[in-house]
């Protein structure tokens, strides 16, 4: 089955970005558990009152800062009209700013920021390739080393330093279409059927933010200027085109 991942987001030349506003509250969070080790996989929770300001008048259904999302409105009910799972609470921002506004203060969407569940799945070792921290470009398989937990650090997580195409494995048939899996709890990945449900429905500002998982690089190696000025070449390209 095909999965797709967020691109990481720096610019966006056709779209509002955000930042989250203070005051920034977290707390703890234990909902987020390895149920076979008890590990925490997500230490803090983004709590109320959430505000964010949008980096431009250009709003999206889909609005996004370095690694994470809000939906807007119409997502929203779109969204609780189809099939689709993975979604466990869309909490509604208290306070939306907006940058460069123009002098009719255009008044954004109400916008939502979701939480999603984790998949009992894992990075697939036959498709996910790593390369290691230091200069050495040799690829690491992730099936070496040890394995402490076979859920949550199942293939000696701790030393993959830069991820360079992964594959996702379930290990039952609960199949959701938008969720995390353990080793990257609060990373958002999407199922085929999401991704042709976004664009059935136009839900903008998201076909060109998204990447097949086997083709997903991290941008923060050695080399890290040259991989993001390509990332942001593709990016400006594919929102030419889209």
């Amino acid at each position: 089955m095909q999965y797709y991942t967020l691109e990481y987001t720096l610019f966006d030349r056709f779209y509002a970005l955000y930042d989250p506003i203070e005051p920034l509250n977290r707390s703890e969070d234990d909902s987020f558990l390895c149920p076979e080790c008890g590990y925490i996989l997500v230490w803090t929770k983004w709590v109320e009152p959430r505000g964010v300001r949008l980096s431009k008048p250009l709003f999206g259904d889909v609005v996004f800062d370095s690694d994470d999302m809000l939906v807007s409105q119409r997502f929203k009910d779109l969204y609780e009209e189809s099939d689709l799972k993975g979604i466990t609470a869309f909490h509604k921002l208290d306070k939306v700013l907006v940058s460069r506004n123009t002098k009719k203060q255009l008044e954004p969407p109400t916008y939502y920021y979701i939480e999603v569940a984790v998949a009992n799945a894992i990075f697939d070792p036959e498709k996910t390739t790593a390369l290691p921290l230091g200069r050495n470009k040799k690829n690491y398989d992730i099936r070496e080393g040890v394995k402490r937990c076979r859920l949550c650090h199942p293939y000696n997580y701790d030393t993959m330093a830069h991820i360079k195409g992964f594959g996702i494995k379930y290990l039952d048939d609960n199949l959701l279409d938008i969720f995390a899996i353990y080793p990257r709890a609060k990373e958002k990945h999407f199922s085929q059927k999401f991704v042709d449900w976004a664009l059935e429905n136009n839900i903008t500002n998201f076909k060109g933010k998204i990447i097949r998982t086997e083709d997903y690089t991290e941008v923060w190696e050695d080399n890290t200027e040259e991989k993001l000025e390509q990332t942001l070449k593709a990016r400006l390209k594919r929102g030419e085109e889209y």
